[in-house]
């Protein structure tokens, strides 16, 4: 019963490390008196690699000599590698002969002199072609394992693998995360994130200073701010669940602000079911970018367009023309000739393989959500 007892408390240990990696050391610990061992330690199964090294208290002053020097020379975790064993217990004798013991280095002037004897160990691979071992390290004078305590390792190896594979994932999904946030908060424009019900999963900082001037978020839902726009915009968001499955693009929305500035601008974008389980949140559905033309105006996106294979003097005059400015009134503010702006224009829609103003005042609109900070 007592036996049995242990295991339970060490199961339920295990748990809570995958949720608190704090209490890895303490559930390695109880895992390895559990199992008959001194101590464990969580070893990724790479060599040359001891990155995600974790172990028990009892193993924590040998680890520091071993992380010094002796990793280099772990013959146990070659000979694991070198099999290919990636699942399942594994124990000294079965990987070593005694003469093997006898003449390694490691065994003999490391783990000797810390009182380590052999070893047993759970496999497990969290991620593909990546294998870590929970190896319990027993005490010199107690010899090899016995095999109900192979047993019992076996056992809880299983948990102690989901544990990992729960950490892992956590791990993550953690990192996507901060990777979402670092990334939505490159666009200088606001850039939210809606599932299928229009409800934001995320907003970078951008996007949540527009809420209450043009957009608002009603019971956890993106609407407009002006109360004869929202069924509108509701279409218009939805248009977006239409184009991932196949319909027709949307164009952008304008939703004017009662601060009395000029309308925000909004697209709608939607987000692929391979890129959402890869990089955003699984129920992510729509990217939603909102200009700000008053507090946008450092998006000018003239270097863009020389990206796009224009002069700079050509960009200057296509992005007045993209602003919807006539020929003659970008050859004023450009102090040209209405002329020489007629023929450069001729040029710039030739480079840029279109055929009218409107067309270059879409590609104006697209390459205002890149940041010209970014660009240089």
């Amino acid at each position: 019963m007592a036996e049995s007892l242990d295991a339970l408390e060490t199961i339920d240990l295990l748990y809570q490390a995958a949720l608190e990696p704090a209490l890895w050391s303490d559930a390695l610990d109880r895992l390895a008196r559990a199992t008959g061992g001194l101590g464990t330690a969580m070893i990724p199964i790479t060599p040359q690699n001891t990155n995600g090294l974790v172990v028990s208290p009892a193993l924590q002053e040998a680890n520091i000599e071993y992380e010094r020097e002796w990793w280099r020379h772990d013959t146990r975790v070659l000979r694991i590698f070198s099999r290919k064993l990636k699942g399942g217990v594994c124990c000294e004798a079965e990987l070593f002969t005694d003469d093997e013991v006898a003449r390694d280095p490691m065994r003999q002037e490391f783990l000797r002199s810390y009182g380590f004897g052999a070893f047993a160990a759970q496999l497990v691979m969290p991620l593909p072609d990546f294998v870590v071992a929970f190896s319990v390290q027993r005490a010199l004078k107690r010899g090899h394992f016995e095999k109900r305590e192979l047993v019992t390792l076996a056992l809880l190896g299983k948990h102690a693998a989901r544990a990992l594979l729960i950490s892992t994932y956590l791990g993550r999904a953690k990192s996507t995360g901060r990777a979402l946030s670092e990334t939505l908060e490159q666009f200088q424009c606001g850039a939210l994130i809606l599932d299928a019900s229009l409800r934001v999963l995320h907003a970078n900082r951008a996007g949540e200073a527009m809420i209450g001037d043009g957009i608002n978020v009603q019971r956890g839902e993106l609407t407009a701010s002006a109360q004869e726009l929202r069924a509108s915009f509701q279409r218009f968001l939805k248009c977006a669940l239409v184009t991932d499955a196949g319909g027709g693009d949307a164009d952008p929305i304008a939703l004017p602000r009662s601060s009395g500035g000029k309308p925000l601008l909004a697209q709608a974008v939607p987000v692929s079911r391979s890129v959402a389980s890869f990089s955003l949140p699984q129920r992510a559905s729509i990217l939603v970018l909102v200009v700000d033309p008053d507090r946008d105006s450092t998006l000018i996106p003239a270097k863009a367009l020389s990206l796009l294979g224009l002069t700079p003097a050509e960009a200057r005059l296509a992005l007045l023309i993209g602003e919807g400015r006539s020929r003659g009134e970008a050859a004023a503010m450009l102090d040209i000739a209405a002329s020489t702006a007629s023929d450069a224009v001729k040029g710039i829609y030739a480079k840029l393989e279109i055929k009218r103003q409107s067309e270059l005042v879409q590609l104006v609109d697209r390459l205002t959500v890149l940041s010209a900070r970014r660009l240089a």
